[in-house]
Parts: C-alpha cells; sequence; structure tokens
C-alpha cells in the first residue's frame, strides 16, 4: 500500500483534532481517502468531529494497545493518507516501539510524526515538559498551541532555541488559534526527525548541516554495558528489571 503515514502526538487538549481538521481540509486535495485513527481513551471534541465528519472520504477508526501490540483495523484499500494519533494521556512509548510492526504487517512506511505541544501546560508543569521531550525526540513537526493566557511571553521561543542548541532537526511552527498557515510544509514527507527507529538508510540521504551542527550520540550506558543505537532507540532500551531505562510517565495533572 502505497499511503502517506502520518503519526501524531500531544497532550489532551492540546489541539490535536482541530490541526488534524485543518490539515485534512486545507492541507489535502478535496476527496483523498483518509483514514484516521485515534487511541480509544481519546475524548470526544465536537468542533473538529463535525468538520470531519462533513468529508465523505474521511474514515474514523480506534485503536488500543495488548500485550505490547497496537490493535487497529486495516486501513481502507484506497486509502492514500493516515493519520495514526497516539493517547493524549499515556507514556507514547508504547505505541512509538509497537507501531513500525504495525506499519509492516499492512506493507506501510511511516511518512511524518507531527507533535502538538501545548504550551500553556508544558511551561507549567514539569511532568508534561519531560513527556514532550520524549516525544520531540521522534518528531518531524512541532506545532504549538495554546501560548496565551497564563503562557508567559517569549517562553515559547526559548523553548525552541533550547532545542534548536542541541541539534533538534525538527521543524517548529507557531499556531495562531490552532490553524495551519503552511500544510504543505507540516506535511512534506522530508525526514526531520532525530530518532531513527522507523527508517531505513535511504531515508538520511539529505544533507541536514543546515540544523545538524553536532553528531548525534551513537552508544549509551545501561548498567555499565554500551548499546548501540544503530540498533535500539534509547527511549526502546530496557534494563534487566524490564523497566525502561528512559522511562515516560503517564500524565496526571
Amino acid at each position: 500500500m502505497h499511503s502517506s503515514v502520518y503519526l501524531m502526538m500531544g497532550v489532551a487538549g492540546a489541539g490535536r483534532r482541530q490541526v488534524l481538521a485543518d490539515l485534512v481540509e486545507s492541507g489535502l486535495p478535496a476527496d483523498t481517502p483518509v483514514a484516521l485513527y485515534f487511541a480509544e481513551d481519546e475524548l470526544p471534541c465536537p468542533a473538529a468531529s463535525e468538520a470531519l465528519s462533513t468529508q465523505e472520504a474521511v474514515k474514523i477508526f480506534s485503536w488500543s494497545m495488548h500485550n505490547g501490540s497496537i490493535l487497529a483495523a486495516p486501513p481502507p484499500n484506497e486509502t492514500e493518507v493516515i493519520f495514526f494519533v497516539l493517547s493524549g494521556i499515556e507514556s507514547p512509548i508504547d505505541a512509538l516501539e509497537a507501531f513500525p510492526d504495525w506499519l509492516k504487517a499492512h506493507d506501510l512506511r511511516l511518512t511524518r510524526v507531527l507533535t502538538v505541544i501545548d504550551a500553556e501546560k508544558t511551561q507549567a508543569h514539569p511532568i508534561v515538559q519531560a513527556w514532550y521531550d520524549a516525544c520531540l525526540h521522534f518528531s518531524d513537526v512541532a506545532l504549538f498551541t495554546h501560548r496565551g493566557g497564563d503562557c508567559p511571553v517569549g517562553w515559547v521561543e526559548a523553548y525552541i532555541e533550547s532545542y534548536r542548541k542541541a541539534c533538534y532537526p525538527c521543524l517548529f511552527i507557531q499556531l495562531k488559534k490552532k490553524q495551519v498557515d503552511n500544510p504543505a510544509l507540516v506535511l512534506d514527507p522530508t525526514v526531520r526527525r532525530l530518532s531513527q527507529a522507523f527508517d531505513s538508510a535511504e531515508d538520511f540521504e539529505g544533507d541536514f548541516d543546515d540544523v545538524i551542527e553536532g553528531d548525534v550520540e551513537e552508544v549509551i550506558q545501561v548498567d555499565g554495558a554500551p548499546v548501540d543505537m544503530s540498533v535500539v532507540d534509547p527511549y526502546f532500551v530496557r534494563l534487566p528489571n524490564g523497566n525502561r531505562a528512559k522511562p515516560v510517565q503517564r500524565i496526571v495533572l
């Protein structure tokens, strides 16, 4: 199947469905067959659901995790674009680790990972900031919502700069009213993520000298033993006791 596959992350209430509705409506040709997958714990979003339901070519499915695997219906054969939205509450790592197997089972390849960042919650809650830190490791594009209100002036810019200094190659886009000004830029298939968990060597033939100024560490230490990062992503590494070496907590606010 030659579908474009976009994986989307973000905390509950960040505006993922509104962004998704905008990408589908403004970023894709009319009547493009689209399959949307939402985690079974997703709360309804009436405004976004209404916008999506008006498009006959959009099919909506739910998915769940069971014994470390993703359970979801296969996309319809005519599907051209897939958006797979992770839980806004649970740690994204289990689903991220299982996602390549789901892709392989349906002869699919990941196009891009999109993360919708709730600026207000991120600056206010360390657990959310740590959660998003993990998401950005896997992301090609980060889209910021809720930049006003209690979010201090200049905080988003400083937050973005901290990741740029750390040589993160993903795009950082600040949205106005959750609307994407340039959907084509977001949906472009160019790989810009730090993690190589979903990719083969040919995905990295592009020149990223303009965004990466240093080398990414290739080896980490787990209990004193080196782990080759060309084999396993650091967020997927498990300790001898079965726990993750870099745990990401479920969000409880």
